[in-house]
């Protein structure tokens, strides 16, 4: 087996990329507009889209159009925190909802945030 990580503890590029994409647990990453960069395929299979189809939208299009304002204060808070979890409301592409615990990363990249569902 070929080794997947160097002496220094670094994972393998190729490696962390096969882990992204089959994760299980949905992953995207956006920008401080909250425009969506990137999207695995479990974020898809969430949102009832091909995960090519998210990247370009913003994180406010995947919410119920009344809860939307509430992403402004979430998403300064866990820029202030660093880190934030909690539950959202979500709206599939064929318009039906579901609530998901998500865990939000501030900054993994400069002007890059990170988020699970």
């Amino acid at each position: 087996m070929p080794p997947v990580a160097d002496a220094a503890g670094h994972l393998d590029h190729a490696l962390a990329d096969a882990i992204i994409a089959s994760s299980p647990e949905a992953i995207v990453l956006f920008d401080e507009t909250r425009r969506i960069h990137f999207a695995n395929e479990a974020a898809g299979l969430l949102l009832g889209l091909d995960a090519a189809a998210i990247v370009g939208t913003r994180l406010d299009d995947h919410v119920p159009l009344e809860r939307a304002g509430t992403l402004d204060a979430g998403w300064a808070a866990m820029r202030q925190a660093g880190r934030r979890d909690g539950v959202v409301e979500l709206v599939r592409a064929d318009g039906s909802r579901l609530v998901a615990d998500y865990r939000g990363v501030a900054g993994i990249r400069p002007g890059i945030d990170l988020l699970t569902l």
